[in-house]
């Protein structure tokens, strides 16, 4: 996986990933793309054609493959908050990673946001948090339970503007 080292005297409240639910678009494609040729297989009858048969062994594992590579993108995708920031650890494929972070002192507002009935539905969201400065946002997408996480960093937030007093 990954390793984020800690700062002196910080410590992990939470580690979170993006809800299970993001997998349904991938997991939908491999069943289309593993059923689809194996039925046409079988309802014509061309177990006598071994080269055809090869390739359709090949392209269930390329698809296999591709289904392996977004359940370990998804593994290793993680938001993890500590008593003094937020950090968030993306890999857009499994050689490119991306550590963004925020200091709780920094923060001037979070939001979470749920949009549509079925975010509504599976209790997930996003966590958008605004620095002091406004430059920027730092966006947590397709949360489970967006409000818990809000809650945790807002206490967190508390805990480190109380020892930094």
């Amino acid at each position: 996986m990954f390793k984020i080292k800690l700062r002196e005297n910080e410590k992990l409240i939470l580690a979170s990933r993006q809800t299970e639910w993001v997998w349904g678009k991938a997991v939908l494609m491999v069943f289309v793309l593993i059923y689809l040729p194996w039925a046409f297989y079988a309802k014509y009858d061309l177990q006598d054609i071994t080269a055809f048969r090869r390739i359709l062994l090949f392209w269930t594992v390329l698809v296999l493959l591709y289904a392996l590579n977004k359940y370990l993108l998804w593994l290793v995708n993680a938001y993890l908050v500590t008593n003094q920031r937020v950090i968030s650890v993306e890999y857009k494929n499994l050689f490119s990673k991306t550590v963004e972070e925020v200091d709780l002192q920094s923060v001037a507002a979070i939001s979470c946001k749920t949009q549509g009935i079925l975010e509504s539905l599976f209790k997930t969201g996003k966590v958008i948090i605004t620095f002091s400065n406004a430059s920027k946002t730092f966006v947590l997408d397709k949360i489970r339970e967006p409000e818990d996480l809000k809650e945790t960093i807002l206490k967190a937030k508390a805990l480190n503007s109380a020892v930094h007093v």
